[in-house]
């Protein structure tokens, strides 16, 4: 996440302070927010059993950043 970081202030031209990420250990979903210099981990893990609140996080990301 830091390099993607790195990578998105370098190059582009109004870059985004934050960074998103996800943690799959197979059955398990876990969402990162890197904001600067501060990383928030979402403390409830998803399954893929529970589905619709993992398309729901992951559209918020995209929808809203």
């Amino acid at each position: 996440m830091l390099a993607a970081q790195i990578v998105n202030r370098n190059a582009a031209e109004h870059p985004n302070k934050s960074v998103y990420g996800v943690v799959i250990s197979g059955t398990l979903w876990l969402f990162l927010k890197l904001d600067g210099q501060t990383l928030t981990i979402k403390p409830t893990e998803h399954t893929l059993t529970d589905l619709p609140a993992v398309l729901a996080i992951l559209r918020q990301i995209v929808e809203h950043g």
